[in-house]
């Protein structure tokens, strides 16, 4: 009996410790993930480039999420050194003389500058082009750009969008070691409860993470390649085939067909007094006959109440 006893206070004791160690080991995890969140926030404020991150993860390896928090806090990038990211931007307005190799010119003036065709438009006397040139050209394609036809005025501006830029890559970058971290928290899991919370948490990090690289992709691209909005015009009085000389005969048929219309709209005017015009004065007479000329009732009825 008293081995029985003792066998029995064994297995529960082995039990109890096993349960501890779980029980330890889940609640270890939920507070690092307690911990993640408030400290991604923190990290979303703090400025850091990408670039200092990537470097003490290369140097360091880091394996562990508080750690990487705190050398995000840490790590300062010196204004001096951050590359400027700008989103450049050029209009011109020409004047060609015909619209017969306009397209074919600006497809030749995006290639010699490595850019490419992104819209154009094509009327009786306007032709328009948006043009991508990489960035490092755009100088050089604006300065150029009178090879194209006379031009009548050009413009350009710079977006800086260098604090969007950094800020973008910091947050990418932790959302990456976040990524990282739950799914090792999931390999981890003890039960199915700490499995689906870790998954929840591990899809909401993948759809930033996604949306935001998507965001980066875009904004690189608008950094890398330079936008320019060529609008060309004929000079005036001209048309594609040539000068457009003016048709005496037309336009002798269009005065006619004016003086017509104004003594149309005059004879309309008249025959609307003869219609309305006559009975309503008419009626304008009779009144005043009735009221203050030989009848004079209103006359009358004054005198009336004046004797009184």
């Amino acid at each position: 009996m008293k081995k029985i006893l003792f066998f029995m206070a064994v297995v529960f004791s082995i039990l109890f410790i096993s349960c501890g160690k779980s029980a330890k080991k889940s609640s270890a995890i939920y507070q690092d993930l307690a911990y993640a969140e408030p400290q991604e926030a923190a990290v979303y404020n703090s400025g850091i480039t990408m670039s200092s991150m990537r470097k003490a993860t290369v140097n360091n390896e880091i394996a562990d999420m508080d750690v990487a928090y705190e050398m995000e806090e840490s790590v300062e990038v010196p204004a001096a050194g951050v590359e400027r990211k700008l989103i450049k931007n050029g209009y011109v307005n020409l004047n060609v003389p015909s619209f017969d190799s306009i397209e074919m010119q600006v497809q030749n003036y995006a290639k010699l500058y490595g850019g490419y065709i992104t819209n154009t438009y094509l009327s009786e006397n306007n032709y328009s082009a948006e043009i991508k040139i990489p960035s490092v050209n755009f100088e050089n394609a604006m300065n150029n750009v009178g090879t194209l036809g006379e031009v009548k005025n050009r413009s350009q501006n710079a977006n800086d969008v260098t604090e969007e830029f950094y800020d973008l890559e910091t947050r990418i970058n932790t959302k990456k070691i976040l990524k990282d971290k739950f799914e090792n928290y999931l390999k981890q899991a003890a039960s199915v409860k700490d499995l689906l919370d870790i998954e929840r948490q591990l899809n909401n990090v993948v759809t930033e993470l996604e949306s935001m690289e998507g965001r980066m992709k875009r904004l690189s691209n608008q950094i890398d390649y330079s936008t320019i909005n060529i609008n060309a015009v004929l000079p005036t009085g001209f048309v594609d085939t040539g000068y457009n000389w003016p048709d005496i005969k037309e336009d002798f048929r269009k005065m006619g067909v004016n003086i017509v219309q104004f003594f149309e709209g005059l004879l309309v005017i008249v025959v609307y007094l003869i219609i309305y015009g006559i009975p309503l004065i008419a009626i304008c007479a009779l009144l005043y006959w009735l009221l203050f000329g030989k009848i004079g009732l209103l006359v009358k009825l004054f005198k009336r109440i004046s004797r009184k």
